[in-house]
């Protein structure tokens, strides 16, 4: 299964600090978010500057994460494949909204449980485990909140975080690839939350009423 990420913030530079200077700053909010409780994200997938998919992330420490995503067809979007995780039991289920199957699967589990290495959480990790330069932008409002902007560059990806000053929690965030022949082949824009309390049944892996159950044979069959 492959995912992908999203995220949004209209992007404004400003000026740059060294590395030096910035670093114990940025090092606050890695340590801010490895400190958080939960996390919740809603955001639009872009390709070349068209929006391909819609997606929103739950997840509920230390072991619970949902997966939302609709693929976009001018504008729309086309039905919802929801996945949950369990990641200390190694349990998951993926609905499809427009089939209405429902697919349990098991996958490697992780005793301390913690997010999923997947391509939709990519940001993340790469976030939590830079060290190198971060540029920092003028600070603004967002929907009422005052928020300072940093700047990173990782593996042909610039990753811009919006961070509430009160919380040192990112609010916004945009993963933009490097622009090719005048093309932004990928952009994912997001609102964050961190820290809010989660419906417990977002992370029901037996949620199947109104889908059809499909066993791992006949997903093999399929």
């Amino acid at each position: 299964m492959a995912f992908s990420v999203a995220m949004a913030a209209v992007l404004t530079i400003g000026f740059s600090l060294s590395s030096s200077v910035i670093s114990p700053a940025f090092a606050q909010i890695q340590q801010t978010l490895k400190q958080a409780s939960s996390m919740q994200y809603s955001g639009v997938m872009l390709s070349n500057g068209e929006p391909t998919m819609e997606m929103k992330v739950y997840y509920q420490q230390p072991n619970k994460v949902r997966i939302e995503t609709s693929p976009l067809l001018s504008g729309k979007a086309q039905g919802t494949v929801t996945t949950i995780l369990d990641t200390q039991a190694g349990k998951g289920l993926t609905l499809i909204s427009q089939a209405k199957m429902a697919m349990p699967f098991e996958f490697a589990a992780s005793e301390e449980g913690g997010l999923p290495e997947e391509e939709f959480l990519s940001w993340m990790d790469t976030i939590l485990e830079y060290d190198g330069e971060v540029i920092l932008l003028a600070s603004k409002n967002i929907n009422d909140v005052f928020a300072t902007g940093y700047e990173i560059y990782e593996s042909g990806m610039t990753i811009t975080l919006w961070v509430e000053s009160a919380s040192q929690l990112p609010i916004s965030l945009r993963v933009q690839s490097d622009v090719v022949n005048g093309q932004t082949a990928f952009e994912f824009n997001a609102d964050l939350r961190f820290n809010g309390i989660l419906d417990e049944t977002l992370f029901d892996i037996n949620a199947q009423e109104g889908y059809q159950l499909v066993s791992g044979e006949q997903q093999d069959a399929r």
